[in-house]
């Protein structure tokens, strides 16, 4: 891995981890963290196979691991923000 691409995903966890609930596509998380698009979605693409990343249906990325339902990742694209409840 180039020292680019580590700097990038870096940067993309920094943001998910600052701001919990986060769910961007991937043109605003190339605005927020200031990336190329060549460099971003490798980034995006690698962090959605190490499972920091959940990509919905429809091009969203949030933070995962968080106990949400596993699938295809349609529950990101609920208007409730894809929150899960604990009891």
């Amino acid at each position: 891995m180039s020292a680019v691409l580590h700097d990038a995903m870096i940067r993309i966890q920094i943001s998910y981890i600052e701001t919990p609930n986060l769910i961007l596509t991937a043109p605003q998380v190339r605005r927020l963290c200031d990336l190329p698009e060549d460099v971003c979605d490798v980034a995006l693409d690698g962090l959605v196979r190490t499972g920091f990343l959940r990509r919905s249906d429809g091009g969203m990325f949030r933070r995962g691991g968080f106990g949400l339902p596993s699938g295809s990742g349609n529950d990101l694209d609920r208007t409730d923000g894809g929150r899960a409840i604990a009891c």
